[in-house]
């Protein structure tokens, strides 16, 4: 019986944030149609739907699971997964409105993903340390 109010309470909460969702990307979209935007802009903006969408149904199912480790670590994935298919959509639907990037952005996102790589493997090596710590 308890599982049934968890999963109502998740459907009532997607609905809620599709919703809002729906609303902000309706009024977002019809300004984007004179706008020109980096490649990989509207993906971006899919991840983060995504997230959002993935975190507290994440969470909700380990609150429904009695583990929050497994909703801590399945909600950011799922929120990905649907969040890449949201961006791929978003970049076909504008891709009259996308841009290549300029030789400035690339510089950048290059730099960010080595700093990126860095700090993970940085942060692995960390709790390496931590498991193995005598």
């Amino acid at each position: 019986m308890d599982f049934l109010i968890v999963a109502a309470i998740i459907a009532a909460l997607l609905i809620v944030i599709g919703i809002g969702v729906f609303l902000v990307f309706n009024r977002n979209l019809k300004q984007a149609d004179e706008t020109r935007y980096p490649e990989g802009h509207w993906m971006g903006i899919g991840i983060g739907i995504g997230l959002l969408l993935g975190m507290p149904a994440g969470l909700l199912m380990g609150i429904a699971m009695d583990n929050m480790a497994i909703g801590v670590a399945t909600g950011p994935a799922l929120g990905m997964g649907l969040g890449i298919a949201i961006g791929s959509a978003l970049e076909k639907k504008h891709k009259e409105n996308v841009r290549p990037l300029s030789e400035e952005e690339r510089r950048m996102k290059k730099r960010l993903t080595l700093v990126t790589l860095k700090l993970l493997i940085i942060g692995i090596l960390i709790f390496l340390a931590l498991v193995f710590r005598r």
